[in-house]
């Protein structure tokens, strides 16, 4: 009893499609014949569903079940490409007038007597600057405002420990930092100004080669670590969050004395839209 094998050869198919349906139905055909059967071949029916490939028995055929195998014909990409919608945060903008509290102020007034108070830092802070694996808040050059609260020798050692291959091995200058916790809403205790000790430090970073080949550029910045956990959970900071850090010298013995305030700002401040 012969067999009927049928190809179904659509004509929209392209060529790399004609060719496998056409080596797929000589592998049918080959077997069969190697199993002693006689074998027709058919492919006169283009009507029949694209990918499939039917071989029965030429009397039952249409009782018999059928055998198909699938061949996934994938369209071009620039036919199904959509493009993927990116969403960027828009980070909201910084005091236009930055004023140092009337707290903070009294309490430098305690420390540093008629001492110059400055602004030396307003910044968005970064994802990094509050994590817990960092454990510091960077200060880069480029949004420093004024590198006067630093004395020739402390910018000079600074700069040279910044040289050395590993941070602990870099020497820091302690600061005192005074800040007004902003947890529990500002009541109680929390209405009292903080003081802590925190490290200041100087860390050049390497930026990678551009597209272009030029030397690599380094980015400079001072960093405050020690206490970098409780300054965080106290002061309720995030990223995105607007902080501003203010500096004088101790009237006793001149050191360093530095100021963390934030600002409030409505939470719709920070906007997040799509953009193609």
């Amino acid at each position: 009893m012969p067999f009927l094998l049928q190809a179904t050869l659509n004509p929209k198919w392209n060529g790399l499609v004609l060719l496998a349906e056409e080596a797929a139905a000589a592998m049918a055909k080959e077997k069969l014949e190697q199993e002693g059967h006689n074998v027709v071949v058919s492919n006169d029916d283009n009507t029949v569903k694209a990918n499939d490939l039917v071989v029965g028995n030429e009397d039952d055929h249409e009782t018999h079940q059928r055998r198909r195998k699938r061949i996934r014909v994938r369209p071009p990409y620039h036919e199904t490409h959509q493009p993927r919608r990116k969403r960027i945060r828009v980070r909201p903008p910084l005091t236009a007038v930055p004023r140092l509290p009337q707290e903070l102020e009294a309490k430098f007034k305690e420390m540093c007597g008629e001492n110059p108070i400055c602004l030396i830092l307003q910044k968005l802070l970064y994802e990094t600057d509050v994590s817990g694996t960092h454990a510091r808040i960077s200060m880069p050059f480029n949004q420093i405002k004024s590198f006067d609260f630093l004395t020739e020798e402390e910018k000079t050692m600074l700069h040279q420990e910044a040289e050395k291959l590993y941070a602990r091995d870099r020497k820091t200058i302690t600061v005192t930092l005074i800040y007004k916790p902003r947890t529990n809403g500002g009541d109680g205790l929390d209405d009292a100004v903080k003081e802590t000790e925190m490290k200041l430090g100087q860390w050049n970073m390497n930026k990678k080669k551009g597209k272009s080949g030029k030397e690599k550029k380094i980015s400079r910045m001072y960093v405050l670590n020690g206490n970098h956990k409780e300054v965080v959970e106290e002061n309720m900071l995030d990223e995105d969050v607007e902080i501003q850090i203010w500096a004088s010298r101790k009237t006793i013995d001149q050191k360093l004395c530095l100021a963390l305030f934030v600002p409030e700002k409505d939470q719709e401040d920070i906007l997040m839209i799509e953009k193609v």
